[in-house]
């Protein structure tokens, strides 16, 4: 019984990771997030190993989905990944817990469950805001309008909560595991209480979406009005990332000479903003060229008042500030704002910091980790 329970959970694992992952782009079929969790939710229902498999769908995925961070430092990667994993762990584990201990169905318990996650995940502290369910449906413009009261929790509590019905009917109509531990309201010896409980997990979902459409097509309808807004030329030079990371003088220089010209090579309309990605200044624009006397802060600052003053347009760059406290050095990853003559106007400094990717959470323990970094950020 364990080795056959053992084989439908790794096959139900594996659904949910390869659902998920097409979920998001690329390719990005987001209607496929309306079922990736059934299969999760049935090996819960199974009670075989759930947190087991629970932290092993969250480590394939993460590890999948977030294997761009090799590039910058392939410990960070995989740390990151087992840590994001907890959080599906968790999930599963607390929603095992709710539905052995409540008896009630999925649709009731688990998108709160999931959400409260999402929350957690998306703080500074401890999180990492990729992935959320709702980010997949970033496509169905009149389904997301609601994240202008929910935000992306909204979203994501009706693909989660649709999932739960999808499952409770599975269990209710196909499944039928009457004998098993978790006998719930849909499995009640009443039938007219196992009928209401039916009727309630299909027309809650059902109202919900409804509800989100209707408010959507609303909230799309009442926007005709919209005006013409600035000319925006976004810059790509498609850096190779083993270059960014660690680039030698000469490289700099090249990258510095290639969005330069991008940006002189840009043609069509008259520009109102031009943006060059993030990071992607290897000089630093907020001090004095002659405090570090490198010759690559003196070029970043030309490049960017030339190419303003050549396009008679504003410049929003991503490179790296640097700041004294005493005598102490703090880095910061900046978005520079120029105006059309190249004067320098305004900055922001990046809040929400990749974790092991731009810095190292307990770095006294794992600061093999930062191996790769040329600089630590703050």
């Amino acid at each position: 019984m364990n080795k056959k329970a053992f084989a439908i959970n790794i096959l139900f694992s594996f659904l949910t990771i390869l659902l998920l992952s097409f979920s998001f782009p690329v390719p990005g079929t987001s209607y496929l997030a309306w079922i990736a969790f059934v299969p999760w939710l049935l090996i819960l229902s199974t009670g075989y190993k759930v947190w087991f498999f629970s932290y092993v769908i969250g480590i394939t995925f993460f590890v999948i989905n977030l294997s761009w961070l090799r590039h910058v430092t392939f410990s960070g990667w995989i740390l990151l990944s087992f840590y994001l994993a907890a959080y599906f762990f968790s999930f599963g584990s607390i929603s095992y817990y709710l539905r052995k201990r409540l008896r009630l169905p999925y649709v009731f318990t688990v998108p709160f469950v999931w959400i409260s996650f999402e929350y957690i995940r998306s703080s500074p502290l401890f999180g990492f805001p990729w992935f959320f369910i709702g980010h997949s449906q970033y496509l169905r413009l009149t389904l997301i309008q609601i994240a202008d009261i929910t935000g992306v929790y909204g979203v994501s509590f009706l693909v989660v909560m649709f999932n739960a019905a999808i499952t409770d009917l599975i269990e209710r109509f196909i499944i039928r595991r009457d004998k098993e531990p978790f006998i719930d309201f849909l499995h009640s010896p009443n039938k007219n209480r196992a009928f209401f409980y039916t009727i309630t997990i299909t027309i809650t979902p059902s109202l919900l979406l409804l509800f989100a459409f209707v408010y959507g097509s609303l909230a799309m309808n009442s926007h005709t009005l919209l005006q013409d807004g600035p000319n925006v030329c976004l810059i790509q030079g498609n850096i190779a990332q083993s270059i960014k990371v660690n680039p030698d003088d000469k490289q700099q220089e090249e990258i510095l000479v290639k969005y330069t010209e991008l940006t002189r090579n840009a043609t069509g309309e008259a520009i109102d903003l031009i943006v060059w990605p993030e990071t992607m200044v290897p000089g630093i624009l907020n001090i004095d060229p002659g405090i570090l006397d490198r010759k690559i802060d003196r070029l970043s600052k030309e490049s960017v008042l030339k190419s303003a003053q050549e396009k008679n347009a504003y410049m929003l760059v991503g490179s790296t500030a640097i700041d004294l406290v005493g005598k102490q050095p703090f880095y910061y990853n900046t978005a520079f704002y120029f105006n059309r003559k190249g004067k320098y106007l305004d900055r922001y400094d990046k809040i929400h910091l990749v974790p092991f990717g731009e810095f190292v959470p307990l770095e006294e323990y794992f600061r093999f980790s930062a191996i790769s970094f040329p600089m630590m950020l703050t």
